[in-house]
């Protein structure tokens, strides 16, 4: 079975929030701020990919 998790981003000019939600449940699974780096989003990505396993679908 696939899991689904969409990603999304509030985007300012100094900083972002993401948050990642549950496709199935609209569960909160993780959220932050952080500063407009690109590379921070990746970051963010990448953990909740180790988190959840290999199955999720971004």
């Amino acid at each position: 079975m696939t899991s689904v998790v969409y990603v999304g981003m509030d985007v300012h000019k100094a900083s972002f929030s993401l948050c990642a939600l549950d496709k199935d449940t609209g569960e909160i699974i993780r959220e932050t701020k952080c500063a407009s780096d690109p590379k921070l989003v990746e970051k963010f990505v990448d953990r909740l990919s180790e988190e959840l396993g290999p199955e999720p679908n971004f």
